[in-house]
């Protein structure tokens, strides 16, 4: 009869102490090129029926996932093309249908995805061409909440954050060389923001807090700047911007009211505030140079 060594002995009873390892979970790996580095980590006990994939393709990729604190059913899909690409992604305490995708074709872009505390809840990250960074953040988010973001061109950056929010949307899109946007919504319900930046040096800060806000926004060429806020109970705002070096600010803190801009030229700029309950409010420039207030 053999017996265990002190050490075989001590190395049995650390594995036994663990209790019950990670079930039914999945991780598969394809990389086909040259110098790429991959970690799936799923090894927390606590973690089940989960499941990451990633490939990678070029040359020198480097792809990070790991699933902790009791996430379940939850999946993280990392593709990558291309040169010197990095993806990084996180689940903690994930549940059932939280989704983490990370598709990237190009060199050197950056994309980042951490999810916790989320249920039926997607992040999407698709980045081309070079040196673009983005990030998505979701925490206590259900009901189908998602964050998605588009990037073709040079060095463009977008962040999405999202905290206890559900059934709340955010899009983000960006073409061109050097686009920047923030969009932050947080102790939300029901709302949707939509934001395009085709050009160069476009700038966007939006944040959404509330119920039932609709945000569309649009900036297109070069050096245009937008700040949104949108609080309160179903405000909806829509704003463009073609031209160069056009400036913007659009508050919404009332109830069910109405804003509309549109800025066509150079050097225009607009403030527009709306406290009250029904208000609607529309600034048109087209030219070079204007100027508008507009307080409700």
């Amino acid at each position: 009869m053999k017996r265990c060594t002190p050490i075989a002995a001590a190395v049995l009873f650390a594995i036994a102490s663990q209790g019950v390892f990670a079930d039914n979970n999945f991780a598969g790996l394809s990389q086909m090129g040259d110098n790429h580095a991959a970690t799936a980590l799923q090894g927390d006990p606590t973690v089940s029926f989960s499941s990451i994939w990633q490939t990678q393709s070029g040359s020198t990729n480097t792809a990070f996932a790991q699933q902790i604190n009791s996430t379940t059913l939850s999946a993280i899909l990392q593709t990558q093309a291309g040169f010197s690409n990095n993806a990084f992604a996180i689940q903690s305490f994930a549940g059932p249908g939280a989704l983490s995708t990370i598709f990237q074709d190009g060199t050197s872009n950056g994309a980042t995805t951490v999810q916790t505390s989320v249920s039926a809840t997607s992040a999407e990250i698709n980045q081309f061409n070079v040196m673009n960074t983005a990030a998505v953040t979701q925490t206590i988010t259900s009901l189908g909440t998602s964050a998605l973001i588009n990037q073709t061109g040079t060095s463009n950056s977008a962040t999405v954050g999202q905290s206890i929010a559900a059934a709340t949307t955010a899009i983000v899109a960006q073409e061109g060389d050097g686009n920047f946007a923030v969009v932050i919504q947080a102790n939300t319900s029901n709302n949707f923001l939509q934001a395009s930046q085709r050009g160069s040096n476009n700038v966007l800060g939006a944040s959404q807090t509330g119920f039932g806000h609709i945000a569309n926004i649009s900036q297109e060429q070069e050096g245009n700047f937008l700040v949104y806020a949108q609080a309160g109970v179903s405000n909806v705002a829509s704003s463009t911007q073609i031209g160069t070096t056009n400036t913007g600010q659009l508050n919404q803190s009332g109830s069910f009211n109405t804003a509309t801009t549109f800025q066509r030229g150079l050097l225009n700029d607009f403030v527009l505030s709306q406290a009250g309950i029904a208000d609607v409010a529309t600034v048109f420039q087209d030219g070079n140079n204007h100027s508008a207030v507009i307080f409700q």
